[in-house]
């Protein structure tokens, strides 16, 4: 899977990067992406830094470097869809591997994604997933939703509202 900076921040924030792993057995992430989850989370003493850096250790975050066709790509699209260099380096990386998703939580870049023909998942959608495989039970994912609200994960009342129906219709099919 291929992931932007913050679903992978706030995945370690709660505890769940081994259930990451779980669900996709790599990550791959931008040279972008790599410099604001590790190298600057390093610098400034993030615990989730230390944490992603162990599994880049561990060869389960993987960077990938653009092609040529590919390299000019991210600025491109920092400059028309007023996007951060991550989010677009996530999106040309999908692209480059024509991946059919990216985990990203921005709402800009998982609209410029859609745009592009990438379909998005963001943490929620993790969450969801963790729970139909049977990882995390309905307190947990209750508990962790609170958690995230509690760390100030920013979400869209539309958006929080359809991931409980999302949820809820899980739930009846279990």
């Amino acid at each position: 899977m291929i992931s932007n900076a913050s679903p992978l921040i706030t995945i370690a924030k709660i505890g769940l990067l081994k259930e990451l792993l779980q669900i996709y057995s790599l990550i791959e992430i931008s040279p972008q992406v790599f410099k604001e989850i590790i190298e600057n989370g390093i610098k400034n003493n993030k615990t989730d830094a230390l944490l992603l850096n162990g599994l880049y250790k561990d060869n389960k975050i993987k960077i990938v470097f653009f092609d040529k066709k590919y390299s000019k790509l991210s600025k491109l699209l920092v400059k028309k869809y007023n996007i951060d260099l991550g989010e677009a380096e996530t999106i040309v990386l999908a692209m480059q591997l024509k991946n059919e998703y990216i985990l990203i939580d921005e709402s800009l870049g998982r609209n410029t994604a859609k745009l592009l023909g990438i379909k998005t998942k963001g943490t929620l959608r993790f969450l969801l997933e963790l729970y139909q495989a049977g990882i995390i039970n309905k307190i947990r994912i209750k508990s962790l939703v609170e958690e995230l609200l509690g760390k100030n994960f920013r979400l869209d009342i539309e958006v929080l509202a359809k991931f409980w129906e999302l949820f809820e219709s899980m739930k009846k099919r279990k």
